[in-house]
């Protein structure tokens, strides 16, 4: 990704965004920087195949609920404990507003935002969303709180939502770095 900044020049047009070919030439990279790109931020796409023969069931203490039954709160609150301590994402902090029109998107399916809730305690310590899109499904956030990680926590949430997916025909899913 990079951007073309034309504001301070009066040209008025604003920031402009052009998204490269991880492979592209250095003669290619070299005439976006001489009229004014800069680059700001490199992404990598990942495709993750899903298992398509039967693995054996993993088991946690936790019960894996559909982030539609939480308040939406409470559901944010989880996401940005996850999110401060990701990479790229900790100064980003969404609200529960954020959470309610995440649910009314169209590409929004409840069965593939799963959130793991303590069946004693009710905490909330671990998500996985994955968006309903096509060709293959955009894996959007994995992680699980301080407390949980190196536990069978994430290989559950992924898991679920895979043979989920399988189920569906669908045999790999993107993400991005």
């Amino acid at each position: 990704m990079a951007s073309l900044d034309r504001r301070a020049s009066g040209e008025g047009c604003g920031v402009l965004l052009l998204s490269l070919p991880q492979r592209h030439s250095q003669a290619r990279q070299d005439l976006l920087r001489d009229t004014g790109f800069i680059p700001i931020r490199i992404e990598t796409e990942w495709s993750i195949p899903l298992h398509g023969h039967r693995l054996p069931r993993v088991t946690t203490v936790h019960d894996l609920v559909s982030v539609s039954e939480l308040d939406p709160d409470q559901a944010a609150a989880l996401d940005n404990r996850i999110g401060a301590d990701i990479p790229g994402t900790e100064l980003w902090h969404g609200s529960g507003a954020d959470i309610q029109e995440s649910l009314n998107d169209p590409e929004f399916d409840p069965k593939l935002y799963l959130v793991a809730r303590h069946p004693q305690s009710g905490s909330l310590d671990g998500l996985i969303r994955v968006w309903n899109r096509t060709p293959q499904p955009p894996l959007g956030c994995l992680g699980v709180t301080r407390p949980w990680r190196r536990t069978r926590l994430a290989s559950r949430l992924i898991q679920e939502v895979s043979e989920r997916l399988l189920a569906r025909g669908i045999r790999k899913i993107t993400t991005r770095d």
